[in-house]
C-alpha cells in the first residue's frame, strides 16, 4: 500500500511541479499563480498526509486508539501554533500556513510509523533503511520538475492535457525503477496481478 500511494504520489506530485503554472496561467492567468516554493510545499504537505493516513489505518486495525488520539491532539496543536506564528507575526502568508501544517504533521509521520512497527514488530531502523532510496528518489523528480517548470510551455487546454498524459505515467514508470528496490517491485506487481485476477474472478 505504502509503495503504491508513493508512485501514484511521486507521479502526481511531479506532474504537478512541472505544469501546474501553465495551468493557472491558461485557467485564470499567469499573475495568480503562487509560486514553485508554494506548489512544493502544498505537494508535500499532502505527500505527508497521504503516508500516514496509511499508517494511520493500520493502526485502527490494532484497536491502540488511546495512543492515536493523543498524538493526533498534538499534532493539531502543534499545526495551529505554527501556522499562527508564522502567518500572524511572521507574515509568512500561504507558505508559513502550509509549513506549520508540515510540521505538526511530522509528529504523525514519526509516531504513527513508529507505533506500526512496534505492532508488527519492524524496528525503526529497518524502516529508515526503507525510507532511504523512495526519498532520495522524491528529491530527484521533484527537483527537476522544479528546474525545468520555467523552461516548458503549454499554451491552450489541448496541449497541457496532452503533455499531462505523458508526464505521469513516464514519471511513475520512472519512479517504479529507480526508488523502489527489486524486491519491492516484485511484491507489487504480485499485488496488482493478484487484484485483476480477483477482480476478473467476480465479474
Amino acid at each position: 500500500i505504502m509503495s503504491f500511494s508513493w508512485l501514484v504520489l511521486v507521479g502526481a506530485g511531479t506532474t504537478i511541479l512541472l505544469w501546474n503554472q501553465q495551468f493557472v496561467a491558461i485557467w485564470v492567468g499567469p499573475e495568480y499563480t503562487a509560486g514553485q516554493t508554494v506548489n512544493l510545499l502544498i505537494v508535500l504537505m499532502i505527500m505527508q498526509l497521504v503516508l500516514f493516513r496509511n499508517d494511520a489505518n493500520i493502526i485502527d486495525l490494532t484497536l491502540d486508539l488511546r495512543a492515536k488520539v493523543l498524538i493526533g491532539l498534538v499534532s493539531i496543536v502543534v499545526s495551529i501554533a505554527g501556522a499562527t506564528a508564522l502567518v500572524v507575526i511572521w507574515d509568512a502568508g500561504i507558505a508559513g500556513l502550509v509549513v506549520g501544517f508540515i510540521v505538526g504533521q511530522s509528529v504523525l509521520s514519526v509516531a504513527y510509523p513508529w507505533l506500526v512497527g512496534r505492532y508488527l514488530g519492524i524496528p525503526p531502523a529497518q524502516q529508515l533503511r526503507g525510507l532511504l532510496r523512495p526519498a532520495l528518489a522524491t528529491a530527484l523528480f521533484f527537483s527537476v520538475a522544479v528546474g525545468l517548470s520555467g523552461s516548458v510551455s503549454a499554451d491552450s487546454w489541448l496541449e497541457l492535457i496532452a503533455v499531462v498524459a505523458v508526464t505521469v505515467p513516464f514519471t511513475a514508470l520512472a519512479s517504479f525503477f529507480i526508488g523502489l528496490s527489486a524486491s519491492t517491485r516484485r511484491q507489487l506487481l504480485h499485488r496488482v496481478r493478484l487484484a485483476i485476477r480477483r477482480g476478473g474472478s467476480r465479474s
